[in-house]
């Protein structure tokens, strides 16, 4: 294992010394890069060729400990870089690594090089510099890099009978506005909403929901590890801000360079991502509004939050790329404080090359942390994200 580690290192190395000091315009030899000397491209080989033709400096790799050093975990963040790369060139030649050189040259020497994507999706913004994404959660300092593709795309859906003039929609996701402080430090505020409308006689069930938080985002780098720790001030409403709790939380989620944190590719066309968070929150009902809250009561709760996601790494037949994801949480009372449990399953289909739509099929049942609406709601519409 050790050893293994030690020859991507040097392979990684290598592979940004030749692109600090010897890239140009001109055709890339290939040769170079072919370190077990087997005439072929393997894929640890292509990773460093990627990263020389994109131009990455060391000092950009050593994100997390900021030391001087590359370990592990900056190591795998770097090479997570080259992903979208090793995918655009399996798609163009129908096959994983290892590549002969005359396959690679093809490829590698074009312009454009499967740059087409990035620079699209650079084109479609929100102003200011806000993403829109399923939950505030969906960001975070340590894996901002490339996880655009990543992350889960926020709900919305609208239905109208025109014979009984009903309108019913729903809109669920969070905007987000980070700003970094530092590489491994950032304040990330949000506004989280979760919303179904209809005209009804009763509004149980329906989702009423608007979080405001403003929070800091903190990294620390362990031997096998990074702890992603979250830090925020929320003010809990309603739609019509009659509904007032205030509350602190607090989020710890361990990331291991395998099956937890990140994307691991499970076999060639499937990946699966685990996380696990630690939540604790502490707050108090200033304001009762229309929900069921008693003023004045003060809370205190702790427990997991878990998120399992499956993830094609291409297109099934005329589909996009499809997501499965299911999410479970339960924070446990303390002194008296009622238990909360969410439970939320997700299917979504890529509708467009650029990952910005989404067909979304989404079930929730339980309560929303904060505000405590009891849901069980199933949604079929779009998934949007910036």
């Amino acid at each position: 294992m050790l050893k293994s580690m030690i020859k991507k290192l040097i392979f990684v190395l290598t592979g940004l010394i030749f692109g600090i000091c010897s890239h140009v315009d001109g055709q890339i030899d290939i040769n170079k890069y072919d370190y077990s000397k087997n005439q072929k491209i393997e894929l640890q080989e292509l990773r460093v060729l990627i990263l020389h033709i994109r131009g990455i400096p060391i000092s950009s790799i050593d994100k997390i400990t900021v030391d001087g050093r590359i370990d592990s975990t900056e190591l795998a963040m770097a090479q997570a870089l080259t992903v979208q790369y090793e995918r655009c060139i399996e798609s163009k030649l129908n096959k994983g690594a290892p590549y002969e050189f005359s396959e690679i040259e093809d490829i590698v020497n074009q312009q454009n090089f499967c740059r087409g994507h990035d620079n699209k999706s650079k084109e479609l913004s929100l102003p200011f510099g806000l993403l829109l994404r399923e939950t505030h959660e969906e960001y975070t300092i340590v894996n901002k890099v490339g996880s655009f593709k990543k992350a889960k795309a926020a709900s919305f859906s609208y239905a109208r009978n025109f014979d009984t003039d009903v309108n019913v929609w729903a809109a669920k996701g969070a905007l987000i506005k980070p700003f970094v402080l530092g590489k491994n430090f950032g304040f990330i505020p949000s506004v989280v909403f979760n919303r179904l409308s209809s005209k009804r006689d009763t509004t149980d069930e329906e989702a009423n929901s608007l979080v405001f938080r403003g929070g800091l985002n903190r990294t620390l780098n362990l031997k096998s590890a990074v702890l992603n720790l979250r830090g925020f001030v929320s003010l809990a409403t309603d739609f019509d801000l009659d509904s007032d709790v205030r509350a602190l939380e607090f989020q710890v989620e361990p990331i291991f360079l395998k099956y937890m944190g990140v994307y691991t590719r499970l076999f060639k066309g499937l990946e699966a991502r685990g996380r696990i968070f630690i939540h604790y929150e502490l707050g108090k009902v200033e304001s009762v509004g229309d929900k069921e809250l008693d003023e004045d009561d003060e809370f205190y709760r702790i427990g997991p939050k878990i998120d399992l996601s499956l993830r094609t790494e291409s297109s099934l037949g005329s589909a996009g790329p499809v997501l499965v994801n299911i999410k479970w949480e339960r924070l446990y009372g303390i002194n008296d404080t009622n238990d909360l449990e969410l439970f939320t399953g997700k299917i979504a289909v890529d509708l467009d090359a650029e990952d910005h739509l989404k067909f979304q099929v989404e079930y929730s049942k339980g309560r929303i942390l904060l505000t405590q609406e009891k849901i069980n709601n199933l949604t079929i519409g779009l998934g949007i994200k910036f």
